[in-house]
C-alpha cells in the first residue's frame, strides 16, 4: 500500500471484549438497584423505635405528640431534656423525651398544664436539676431520691407551688430563695443523709400560707425565731441535734395541732407554749431541756399526746398537768426530777399509756387506780411504800413497771391482771408470792426482792 493510500485509512476503536454486550450493562444496573434497596431496608430496621428512644431527642420533640400542653411547660421540659444532668434525671424515671409528658410516670396534668411531679426512681443519685424552676405551672413537687448537692435556688421561681417535698444528702443546705414561694402550704425537707450542718433560713418565716412544715435530719442547727410568724401552721416538725433553744415565738402558732421538736435542744420549755390551746400532740423528747416543766402546759386542754422523755428537768411535775383530761399518752422521763406523783393525775381517765420516770419519791397514789383505760404504766424511780391493792382494777394492763424501794406483800388483787405480758417490781422489802398466774408472765423481773415464785 502506498503512502497516499495509507492516509485515507480510518482508525477504528478497539472492539469490545467478548461477552460485553447489552445484557452485561443491564445486569450491572440491577445490582446497583439491589444494593440501594439493601441500604434502605437496613436503615429502617436500625431506626430506634418508641420503646428504645433515647434522651438525645431534639428539644422540640418533647411536646410533639401533645400539642395541648402549654408552650411554657413544653419549653421548660425541652430545656431540661437538653441538659446533661436533665437527660440523666429523666432517664432514671423512664421519661421518654418524644413521648407525651402527661403519660409519664409520676406526672399529673390538668387541662393544658403540668401541675404535679412525683419523682421516685430506683437508680438516681445526683443533684436536683435547676431547670425544674422553669415549670412555673407546677403545684406539687415531690422528689424521693438519693439526692446530692444542694437545693437549687431556681425552685424559688415556682410561683404556683403549694406542696414541696425533698430528701437526700443535700449538703449545701436550704436556700433562702425558698422563702419566696408565697403559695406554699406544705414544705417537707429531709436532710438526714447530710453530713454537713444545715441551717434553717430565717426567710422561711415569710411563707405565711404554710400549714405544714417538716425539716428532719441529723445536723440541723437551731430553730429561727421567724418561724413564729407562720401563724397558719397546723403541723411543725423539726429534728435538730446541733444546738439551739426552742424560740418563745413559737407560742404565736395558735393553730398548731402537732408540734414535734427533738434532738439535743437545750434551754427551758418556753412558757409561751401554753398558748397553743389547739395542739393535740406535743413531742419534746430526746432533747437536753432543763429547768422546771412550765405549769402553763396545763392550759393545753386539747392535748392527747405529751412526751417530754429524755430531758434534764428539775423540780417536780406540775399538778396542773392533771387538767389535761383528754390525754391518751403521757411520758415524762428525767433523772433530775424530784417530788411526788401528783394525785391530780387521777383525772386523766382517758390515758392508756402513763410513763413517769425520774427521781420521783413518795408513795404510789392509790388514785391512779381510777385510770381504767391504762394499757401501760411505768412509775419510778425512788418510790416507797406498798403497792396499792386497787391496782387490781386496771385489768387492761399489759405492762406494769414499778421502780423504787417498795415494801409489803404483793396484793392478791393483782391476780386480776390477766393481760400482763411484762411485770417489773423493785424493792428489797417486797415479800410474799406472786398471786394467780403472775409468775407465768412472759417478761417477769423481780430480782432483788423477797418475792417467792411458786
Amino acid at each position: 500500500m502506498t503512502d497516499e493510500a495509507q492516509g485515507d485509512v480510518r482508525v477504528l476503536p478497539d472492539a469490545p471484549p467478548a461477552g460485553s454486550g447489552p445484557k452485561t450493562w443491564l445486569a450491572g444496573l440491577a445490582a446497583l438497584v439491589v444494593g440501594i434497596a439493601i441500604i434502605v431496608i437496613a436503615a429502617i430496621l436500625l431506626r430506634p423505635s418508641d420503646d428504645t428512644a433515647t434522651n438525645s431527642a431534639a428539644p422540640g420533640e418533647i411536646c410533639a405528640s401533645d400539642a395541648s400542653l402549654v408552650s411554657s411547660d413544653c419549653e421548660a421540659l425541652s430545656t431540661l431534656a437538653s441538659s446533661e444532668l436533665g437527660s440523666t434525671w429523666m432517664a432514671a424515671q423512664g421519661w421518654v423525651p418524644n413521648g407525651d409528658p402527661c403519660e409519664w410516670e409520676g406526672v399529673t396534668c390538668e387541662s393544658d398544664r403540668l401541675v404535679s411531679i412525683d419523682y421516685s426512681p430506683d437508680n438516681y443519685s445526683g443533684p436536683i436539676p435547676a431547670e425544674l424552676g422553669g415549670l412555673t405551672n407546677l403545684e406539687r413537687l415531690n422528689i424521693d431520691a438519693d439526692l446530692t448537692g444542694g437545693i437549687p435556688g431556681e425552685l424559688g421561681e415556682l410561683g404556683q407551688l403549694t406542696s414541696l417535698a425533698l430528701g437526700g444528702s443535700l449538703a449545701d443546705g436550704i436556700p433562702p430563695e425558698l422563702g419566696e414561694m408565697s403559695t406554699l402550704a406544705s414544705l417537707s425537707i429531709d436532710v438526714s443523709a447530710t453530713e454537713s450542718v444545715v441551717e434553717i433560713p430565717a426567710e422561711l418565716g415569710g411563707l405565711t400560707n404554710l400549714t405544714r412544715l417538716a425539716i428532719t435530719g441529723d445536723r440541723i442547727a437551731g430553730i429561727p425565731a421567724e418561724l413564729g410568724d407562720l401563724t397558719n401552721l397546723s403541723e411543725l416538725i423539726i429534728t435538730a441535734n446541733e444546738s439551739g433553744e426552742i424560740p418563745p415565738e413559737l407560742g404565736n402558732l395558735t393553730n398548731l395541732i402537732r408540734l414535734s421538736i427533738s434532738a439535743n435542744l437545750t434551754g427551758e420549755i418556753p412558757r409561751e407554749l401554753g398558748n397553743l390551746t389547739n395542739v393535740s400532740s406535743l413531742l419534746l423528747d430526746a432533747n437536753e431541756l432543763t429547768g422546771e416543766i412550765p405549769v402553763e402546759l396545763g392550759n393545753l386542754s386539747n392535748l392527747r399526746v405529751l412526751s417530754l422523755d429524755g430531758n434534764q428537768f428539775t423540780g417536780s411535775i406540775p399538778a396542773e398537768l392533771g387538767n389535761l383530761t383528754k390525754l391518751e399518752e403521757f411520758v415524762i422521763s428525767a433523772d433530775t426530777l424530784t417530788g411526788e406523783i401528783p394525785v391530780e393525775f387521777a383525772n386523766l381517765t382517758n390515758v392508756y399509756r402513763l410513763i413517769l420516770r425520774g427521781g420521783l419519791t413518795g408513795e404510789i397514789p392509790v388514785e391512779l387506780s381510777n385510770l381504767t383505760h391504762l394499757l401501760q404504766l411505768s412509775l419510778g424511780d425512788e418510790l416507797t411504800g406498798e403497792i396499792p391493792s386497787e391496782f387490781g382494777n386496771l385489768t387492761d394492763l399489759n405492762l406494769l413497771l414499778l421502780h423504787g424501794d417498795l415494801s409489803g406483800e404483793v396484793p392478791a388483787e393483782l391476780s386480776n391482771l390477766t393481760n400482763l405480758t411484762q411485770l417489773r417490781l423493785e424493792g428489797a422489802e417486797l415479800t410474799g408470792s406472786l398471786p394467780g398466774n403472775l409468775s407465768e408472765t412472759e417478761a417477769l423481773e423481780i430480782e432483788g426482792t423477797g418475792i417467792v415464785v411458786d
